[in-house]
Parts: structure tokens; C-alpha cells; sequence
């Protein structure tokens, strides 16, 4: 399962962001549900957590986006993951 380790000093209100983009993402990949969060950790006033996606989800937006993917520098750290 691929993760993403998110920081943020605004956590309840990037969390909520967070959760409409990647429900945006997952419809228009046609994936239920794809992604989650994990346990929000607190420290010297930033909030650290991970944000976990599906297999499903996680080839969706490969094969959604792969044009965008590869004109950008992403495209290596996708094919090593």
C-alpha cells in the first residue's frame, strides 16, 4: 500500500481539504474508496500523520493521469515504489 507522510501546522482544516480532494480523486478514478488517514501525531505545534492509498486507487490515478505523470519529474518515483 502506498502512503504519503503529510505535516501540517492546520491539520483540522487541511484534513478536510485532504478528504475532498482524494474523494474527488477516487470519482474520477471510479474508486470507491480508496484512500485513509493515519493517527494525527502532535508535536512543537505540527500535526504529523500518513496518508495511506489502495492499490485500486493508487493504479487509477497511474492510469488516469499517466500523461501528466510522465511529463513531470514524478514519473521515477512512481516506477520505483
Amino acid at each position: 500500500m502506498a502512503f504519503f507522510e503529510i505535516s501540517t501546522t492546520k491539520y483540522e482544516e487541511n484534513i478536510k481539504l485532504l478528504q475532498v480532494a482524494m474523494t474527488k480523486m477516487a470519482a474520477v478514478c471510479n474508486v470507491t474508496v480508496g484512500f485513509k488517514f493515519g493517527d494525527p501525531v502532535s508535536r512543537f505545534g505540527w500535526t504529523f500523520f500518513k496518508m495511506f492509498l489502495d492499490q485500486e486507487l493508487y493504479v487509477g490515478i497511474e492510469d488516469e493521469f499517466s500523461d501528466m505523470i510522465k511529463n513531470a519529474k514524478g514519473i521515477n518515483q512512481m516506477k520505483n515504489s
